[in-house]
């Protein structure tokens, strides 16, 4: 079953997150389509689209969090904190907040929290034009991915996003031949770290100008298991031709 993943962002307010939620509700109770959906609204929207999500066939998620459970911390969302209104999957290591200053080592901090909270991880790894350039696309992946699963061992399962960085939100996605060789990539890494049979609770999930002209040439391919949609899933026709076609691949 493919995985469909809504990021939100700051682009949409609580009126537009809940109309969105609304239609992409609706039209997964109508169709059933064999997809997981996952919503992923800002701070601030979430407990209103997630009174909307309630037990329907889509799930809650949450765009960051940070790696403490309590304390003096201001202006900080704990992993207890998004559980108390109903948040499955928390996006973590974002090219968005690593531009900000945010380090390996504070991505890993915040797995760990969220595997310890119950919560799925969707850890984003991604490399950069001058990167991709220099032919060290794969050593980034390979640093980002060791860098985050540090020390995580016992879990239920984690999302895994490839988003090349000068990819996203310019509609020029990577070529999905490349995309498909880089998702290889990550599972022979995973494999690496943590054996065969414990390497497939990891999904692997690309993002990056995803939209409904492209996203078959992405969901066809057996080693992209869903995608990560950032500004196609803030139109709800859009987004919903997004889950039919991952359907069709399912």
């Amino acid at each position: 079953m493919k995985l469909i993943i809504a990021n939100w962002k700051m682009r949409v307010n609580q009126r537009a997150a809940l109309r969105l939620a609304g239609g992409i509700i609706h039209f997964i109770e109508d169709r059933k389509p064999e997809v997981r959906v996952v919503l992923c609204p800002a701070f601030t929207e979430i407990e209103e689209v997630g009174k909307l999500v309630g037990r329907s066939g889509v799930s809650l998620g949450a765009q960051d969090m940070f790696w403490q459970e309590t304390g003096a911390f201001t202006g900080e969302i704990s992993g207890a904190m998004l559980e108390d209104f109903g948040v499955k999957y928390v996006i973590l290591g974002h090219s968005e907040r690593r531009a900000l200053g945010e380090t390996d080592a504070e991505v890993n901090k915040k797995v760990r929290a969220a595997v310890k909270a119950g919560l799925v991880p969707v850890i984003c790894v991604g490399e950069s034009l001058k990167e991709r350039q220099m032919g060290k696309e794969k050593t980034i992946i390979a640093r980002e991915l060791k860098a985050a699963l540090s020390g995580i061992q016992k879990f239920k399962e984690i999302i895994v996003a490839y988003e090349p960085i000068w990819a996203i939100g310019t509609g020029a996605p990577e070529d999905p031949d490349e995309a498909a060789k880089m998702h290889k990539l990550i599972k022979q890494t995973l494999a690496r770290l943590y054996g065969e049979r414990r390497s497939a609770k990891f999904r692997i999930i690309y993002g990056g100008s995803v939209d409904a002209k492209n996203a078959a040439k992405f969901l066809e391919r057996t080693e992209i298991d869903g995608a990560l949609v950032g500004g196609a899933s803030t139109k709800v026709g859009e987004f919903k031709k997004i889950i039919k076609i991952a359907g069709q691949y399912s």
